[in-house]
């Protein structure tokens, strides 16, 4: 199944052609801008690479150092939390490059388990 830019703006909530675009980008999503303009992918590349990591504009994002200060457990902690679904996920944001959502980190100090 094709999505196209209407769908994905609709998806994704972003409110253009260029963001959606970036956030493709960002993510490692294959996708193909047509001779029209218009971008296609494919529902799977969506699901794989997008679903999880949507990045709704506007949401803070901070780096492991922050996390660390606001939570107070050393990293190993984190990463053992986090793969056990005890932790917000982290977003990735390049190749090289991963940060949390600043509000999932601050509910999951609080003991709520909103994200």
């Amino acid at each position: 199944m094709l999505y196209n830019l209407d769908n994905l703006m609709e998806w994704t909530k972003l409110n253009s052609k260029k963001d959606v675009i970036k956030a493709l980008q960002r993510m490692g999503i294959p996708f193909a801008e047509l001779h029209n303009g218009e971008v296609v992918t494919l529902y799977s590349a969506l699901e794989k690479g997008f679903n999880n990591q949507l990045v709704v504009e506007g949401d803070e994002m901070i780096r492991l150092d922050e996390v660390l200060k606001l939570t107070k457990v050393c990293r190993a902690t984190i990463h053992n939390y986090e793969r056990d679904g005890l932790f917000p996920q982290k977003v990735k944001l390049g190749p090289k490059k991963i940060a949390w959502k600043k509000t999932e980190v601050l509910q999951w100090v609080d003991g709520k388990r909103d994200w």
